[in-house]
């Protein structure tokens, strides 16, 4: 049998102290924009930390990716998994953003949520989702570079996880990894930008600042992945949802646009923090009780 040929996919990466900046500087390089269209904009806002804990998507990033939709209907949605969703709006400062841009923000814990069956299920036959994301024509992820105790690393894929309702985020979490690879298979973005100007090391909601001073974006999230994964200083293999996820999208051939990832790229560390420890040992007795 003939091996599937890798997909050949462009990756950019901009350098900067300054979110919105230099994520505008990167999208007009990747001639990024959307005419006419309804968009959605999943932001990771998992806490209503601010961005510079290195925990949520800095709003500057997301200003200059509104700023490049014209004559679009737009969306801000998300269900954090750990704060009220409506306080993390407010605190991180998109209630202004989208007051602005006269964008509607959306708490997925507050609509109707519809199931949706997987295709090729690695463990969920089918998944709970907020309606909303099937109710426009484009999906944005704009996640944040960080380091995650279960999945060991969090950026576009993991990103898509906010998209199920809170009240079923208990059941995906025990296998979190194969989860995000059956959600990735229903709702997969259709442009992916990273916040790695301040990164987070040892846990995804737990303050462990690395100032990494990049952003990345382009419009395959799994390429975009690999590459944000390496500049955490990970191999992807060890992150078993990328690693898996070549296998079942198929291999990608990555074109950087920017700086090699030997010139940005720093060792996050991985240790867990203490309430990683209890993550970890929590999921394990979740999902043996499920």
């Amino acid at each position: 049998m003939r091996a599937k040929q890798p997909l050949k996919t462009c990756v950019g990466i901009e350098r900067g102290e300054e979110a919105y900046e230099t994520t505008a500087r990167l999208l007009d390089r990747l001639d990024f924009g959307v005419t006419g269209k309804s968009v959605l904009l999943k932001p990771n806002l998992t806490t209503a930390s601010s961005a510079e804990n290195g925990i949520t998507t800095d709003v500057g990033v997301c200003r200059a990716i509104l700023e490049r939709l014209n004559g679009c209907r737009i969306l801000i949605g998300e269900g954090s998994g750990g704060a009220n969703t409506g306080d993390a709006f407010e605190r991180t400062g998109y209630v202004d953003l989208a007051r602005r841009f006269g964008a509607e923000l959306v708490n997925f814990d507050e609509v109707q949520v519809v199931r949706k069956p997987v295709p090729a299920p690695l463990h969920f036959k089918e998944l709970p989702f907020a309606r909303t994301v099937f109710d426009v024509d484009t999906l944005i992820s704009a996640a944040k570079l960080k380091i995650h105790s279960l999945a060991q690393i969090t950026l576009t894929l993991k990103n898509m996880f906010g998209c199920v309702p809170r009240s079923e985020k208990l059941r995906v979490h025990p296998h979190i990894n194969k989860g995000i690879l059956d959600i990735a298979q229903v709702i997969y973005p259709d442009f992916s930008v990273v916040d790695g100007i301040v990164g987070n090391e040892r846990d995804e909601v737990d303050s462990f600042p690395v100032p990494s001073g990049i952003v990345l974006a382009g419009e395959d999230a799994l390429s975009v992945d690999l590459v944000g994964c390496r500049c955490m200083g990970v191999d992807p293999e060890e992150a078993e949802h990328l690693r898996r996820g070549a296998e079942l999208f198929g291999p990608r051939a990555i074109e950087l646009l920017g700086p090699p990832i030997s010139q940005v790229a720093r060792t996050y560390s991985r240790k867990r923090s203490r309430r990683g420890q209890w993550a970890v040992r929590g999921s394990r007795v979740l999902g043996w009780i499920r």
